[in-house]
């Protein structure tokens, strides 16, 4: 109903029979008409008064007893506005209880010991190849900040650690090995027994997903499979790679090392999509907090971009800068067309992704759908096989 700036209430007989404060105002009146309402007595109904109404304030909607429709506003605005205080009060309240008992979970998680000398601190111990450098400082600085003695380095058997944060894959590590043997219920360890399945590229590229990922095949176990493809699609071209990251270079099938141990040749992309001019590849953050049932958490807050030094055309295949993301990749705020939102909009790099393609006419979320299956379609063909890995350790699932 259109209701002008000054609702005026006109002459006309008003039957209305409802509980206070609703009030049903007729669709329809007369310019003549004007008048007010009085509120009953009973507080049922309304009647008309029989007073004329001649000044400019009487114009206005008059209910004896009750606030104007202003003031219901205003104390309805102040209710929503408490409430939502309120509610976030409560919210503030559960998390700091949450952190209160994360933070007594971590001082009650054993009694910690180094070398024979007892700590009331709980014990991280983190360890890499080439600590030195600093490379781990952050990750040092993060467990001080939670409370932790952190220690470094090679540890007696004796020592009563509570979490184990190694850079490497430590269930192979002769030395870290022998700790991981009898893990007690409050230990942690920041790899998953049998991980290398989804992060090994041999075994990532041959893992049978249907889609994201390129058809591979292992070298030398399936050197026969390989031939039989690929004379049926003799205008493909190929990569070899091996779990080093070197040497990685399209190849004719000719050129190809077949033999090589612990590699795999895969179908290469010639029509990659491109920012730019340049190619690139996404990263994107994934954790696995269970095998049995097997759980995966994406993080979709960002994304890695990494670029490719040089321009993918003139296409020349002896030039590894134009197709092959490596340590010297070109970073984000370096692209002309992704500066302006990660640079000057103060964007995610994943957000600056989206806002370009948005803007080019395509769809970002078809890529990011096309990624959360594949991860998907990878953890399931590996679970089996990090199932049994996991058999072997005493960890809990």
């Amino acid at each position: 109903m259109f209701l002008p700036k000054r609702l005026q209430i006109y002459r006309r007989t008003v039957g209305v029979s409802v509980p206070a404060p609703i009030c049903s105002f007729p669709r329809k009146l007369s310019r003549n008409q004007l008048f007010s309402l009085d509120l009953v007595p009973d507080g049922s109904s309304f009647r008309e008064s029989s007073r004329p109404s001649t000044s400019i304030d009487e114009k206005m909607v008059s209910i004896r007893g009750w606030p104007r429709p202003t003031t219901w506003t205003v104390l309805l605005v102040l209710l929503l506005g408490v409430a939502l205080i309120s509610f976030d009060i409560y919210v503030l309240r559960e998390m700091q209880k949450d952190f209160l008992m994360r933070q007594t979970k971590v001082e009650k998680s054993g009694e910690g010991e180094v070398n024979g000398e007892k700590t009331e601190k709980p014990i991280a111990w983190i360890n890499g190849k080439n600590m030195r450098t600093g490379y781990l400082s952050h990750v040092i600085e993060v467990f001080d900040r939670l409370g932790y003695k952190v220690v470094t380095g090679n540890l007696s058997l004796s020592t009563k650690w509570d979490v184990l944060w190694n850079h490497e894959y430590p269930f192979n590590n002769k030395k870290i090995k022998p700790h991981l043997a009898h893990l007690r219920k409050h230990q942690k360890v920041n790899h998953v027994p049998g991980s290398g399945y989804y992060t090994s590229k041999v075994s990532l590229a041959t893992a049978n997903v249907s889609d994201g990922i390129p058809p591979a095949f292992k070298l030398p176990e399936k050197r026969e499979d390989f031939e039989s493809f690929a004379k049926h699609h003799p205008d493909f071209l190929w990569v070899q790679k091996s779990n080093k990251h070197r040497g990685i270079k399209i190849r004719k099938i000719s050129e190809l090392d077949l033999d090589q141990k612990d590699s795999f040749v895969q179908k290469y992309i010639s029509d990659p999509l491109l920012i730019d001019k340049r190619k690139f590849d996404i990263g994107v953050y994934t954790v696995i907090t269970s095998i049995k049932p097997l759980r995966v958490y994406i993080y979709e807050g960002d994304a890695l971009l990494r670029f490719c030094p040089q321009n993918y055309h003139p296409f020349d295949d002896k030039n590894l800068d134009k197709y092959v993301v490596g340590d010297d990749y070109t970073p984000t705020w370096e692209m002309p067309s992704l500066k302006k939102f990660y640079v000057n909009q103060s964007m995610t790099f994943r957000q600056s992704l989206n806002t370009h393609l948005q803007a080019e006419g395509k769809d970002p979320e078809k890529i990011w759908t096309g990624i959360r299956e594949t991860i998907r379609q990878v953890f399931e063909s590996q679970q089996h096989d990090m199932a049994i890995a996991l058999k072997q350790h005493n960890f809990k699932q």
